[in-house]
């Protein structure tokens, strides 16, 4: 009876191995034709290359040809403008004329009536009050428009008094250390900058950097809450659950979700470097933030 047990358990491990040789075979098809597709791709890759170098060449060709017909009709617009220019010169020389005929009689004009000299007077007055008027306008405009300017750039200013630091530690660097915080009954992650490395040529950089950091959204980008500006700066950013590189030691991540993340990673860069008015650059991507 033993025997026949120990039979039977090696023919159901035998049915194991089978079924797991069958899967394993299953898997290796599936790579083996992916990678087939990856390669088919390649190959219609190269042949668009070709197609569209052949197309860059004709493109250039056609350039040249229309940098030519340009040439020829600016050639024929600068005859055009200096025969212009020759007109437009004797048409001043004869306003000139005119002008000075025309001052010659104003001049008869004040010298021969003192009234008319005192309307002048008056209504230069009068349109020296008007200019001033309209110069205070313009200062009350200047002023309001840079109040709109400051609360605009202070819109990411939060108060310190708002923010609750827990002792939950998620990780340190040269410029601070990050802790989970309170913020508005909203968990966050709060970045306290060193004392060492505050100077006014920093706070200045720090400034610009979250005026840029208030502007930019997507959906695979940390999300920028706001920042301190009183003593060591505090920045706030969405509280995330855990790392990237948390989850690639442990081990659990399958293979279409690491090519998912990176897809994801590679969209958030290219909406920064496609920034405007100016791309921004991360230059410090990692797995760890």
């Amino acid at each position: 009876r033993e025997i026949d047990r120990l039979t039977r358990v090696l023919q159901e491990r035998e049915r194991e191995l089978e079924e797991e040789r069958r899967e394993k075979e299953q898997v290796r098809n599936r790579l083996q034709q992916q990678l087939e597709g990856r390669e088919r791709q390649l190959q219609q890759a190269q042949q668009q290359g070709q197609e569209g170098e052949r197309q860059a060449r004709e493109q250039v060709q056609d350039l040249q040809r229309l940098l030519q017909e340009k040439e020829r009709q600016a050639q024929q617009q600068l005859q055009e403008y200096q025969q212009q220019l020759q007109e437009r010169d004797q048409q001043l020389q004869s306003r000139e004329r005119e002008s000075q005929e025309r001052e010659r009689q104003l001049q008869r004009q004040v010298e021969g009536g003192q009234q008319r000299e005192q309307d002048l007077q008056q209504q230069l007055q009068e349109r020296e009050q008007q200019l001033e008027e309209r110069e205070r306008e313009f200062q009350e405009r200047e002023r309001q428009l840079e109040e709109q300017i400051h609360v605009a750039e202070s819109s990411w200013v939060v108060n310190r008094r708002e923010i609750t630091m827990t002792e939950v530690v998620l990780g340190k660097g040269g410029w601070g250390e990050v802790k989970v915080a309170d913020f508005r009954g909203l968990k966050v992650a709060a970045k306290c900058l060193y004392e060492v490395i505050i100077s006014p040529y920093n706070i200045g950089t720090f400034s610009r950097e979250m005026n840029i950091a208030s502007k930019i959204r997507h959906p695979n980008l940390l999300q920028f809450i706001g920042a301190t500006t009183e003593g060591n700066p505090i920045i706030l950013t969405e509280l995330m659950p855990t790392s990237l590189r948390k989850e690639l030691e442990s081990g659990g991540v399958a293979y279409p979700a690491i090519l998912s993340i990176s897809l994801d990673v590679a969209c958030a860069l290219n909406y920064l470097h496609l920034f405007k008015p100016h791309p921004i650059l991360h230059r410090d991507v990692s797995s760890a933030n």
